[in-house]
């Protein structure tokens, strides 16, 4: 750590005229601001640490003994997890501690890392170099896309399943619960959803938002408002002359012919990743919009590639009577068109 920049940061700080001061000196300000702050979540991991080692078998988190009423157990959770990314990761502790990087750095690592197997952990280790560097050349946000691909490609190494396996989790997560809150009499619910499944939902929610905010007699009224009447009228009258429910999924061709590579792309429009596995399965039924894109990153066309028309259903039901697995007897009217390999 260098003392002597956080002791220069602090003391600029200290003497900045918020009320009256120009850009540039807002810009050190801020400088000054993200030392201090790098500096104290690198005293929270050292005492974390070293609380938990001095604990001696005592049940509770060491570090949220020494918070007592100054802190909480989120913060030792927090201070817990950012120890476990500098274990981990020992060259981004190292940035923390020289002001390279941030908590939410760390804060990141130790998401992508929380559920990794021993030689997952080691892989990821090996890395810390490339892992440090990255971290102090990007924002928080721009490194947790970074670490995300370089994590889920280790564990597509080691478990070449484990995307379907973190979606089996989520979906076995999904849940909703209903209360009144007290004082109010106000009803609220809460609905807890895998990211598939609440792709789909909020895009019925979105299209009776978006009919919403096109009548004139709703111009006055606030959007929070119009929004909790677009989440009841999906649930009410579900996708009604909506349309079909979406999930729109970013891939790149390779991904979509091959499965995962090096530089794979299969995420929801938010960035939340899919299951390669999910992604080919939806592409049997879905509407593919190819997006050819230059080197420089700008987008030179857009193509359609739809599902089977209605020519080639008359075609499928003049080749076909029932199903075309030899074992299956469902009428040819009540089959999906489809690939012979999903």
């Amino acid at each position: 750590m260098n003392e002597i920049a956080v002791a220069d940061a602090l003391q600029g700080l200290v003497a900045v005229g918020f009320d009256a001061a120009d850009r540039d000196e807002l810009e050190r300000a801020a400088r000054w601001n993200a030392t201090l702050k790098s500096f104290t979540a690198w005293v929270d991991v050292r005492l974390a640490r070293r609380a938990d080692e001095l604990k001696s078998g005592i049940t509770d988190d060491g570090f949220a003994l020494l918070l007592g009423a100054n802190g909480s157990g989120r913060d030792a959770k927090a201070a817990g997890e950012r120890d476990r990314a500098c274990t981990t990761v020992p060259q981004l502790g190292d940035a923390l501690a020289d002001g390279a990087v941030s908590g939410e750095h760390l804060d990141v690592l130790a998401r992508h890392t929380k559920n990794l197997t021993d030689a997952e952990r080691a892989d990821v280790a090996d890395r810390g170099d490339e892992l440090a560097a990255v971290a102090g050349s990007r924002s928080a946000s721009a490194f947790d896309r970074y670490a995300r691909d370089l994590v889920a490609g280790i564990k597509e190494r080691h478990r070449p399943n484990s995307d379907v396996e973190e979606a089996e989790r989520q979906q076995a997560l999904v849940e909703v619960s209903r209360w009144t809150e007290t004082g109010t009499g106000m009803k609220c619910t809460l609905v807890k959803l895998d990211p598939q499944s609440d792709s789909q939902w909020w895009s019925v929610i979105d299209a009776h938002l978006a009919r919403l905010r096109q009548d004139p007699a709703n111009a006055n009224i606030p959007f929070t408002r119009l929004k909790a009447r677009a989440v009841v009228a999906a649930a009410t009258t579900g996708g009604a002359g909506m349309g079909v429910p979406e999930v729109n999924i970013h891939t790149d061709a390779a991904t979509a012919e091959s499965g995962r590579h090096d530089h794979t792309m299969c995420e929801l429009i938010d960035g939340t990743p899919v299951p390669v596995s999910t992604m080919q399965r939806f592409l049997c039924d879905a509407l593919v919009r190819a997006v050819f894109v230059e080197p420089d990153g700008s987008v030179r066309r857009i193509a359609e590639l739809r599902t089977p028309n209605r020519a080639q259903r008359r075609a499928l039901a003049a080749m076909y009577s029932t199903c075309a697995h030899p074992d299956c007897a469902v009428p040819v009217t009540n089959c999906k068109a489809h690939h012979i390999v999903w």
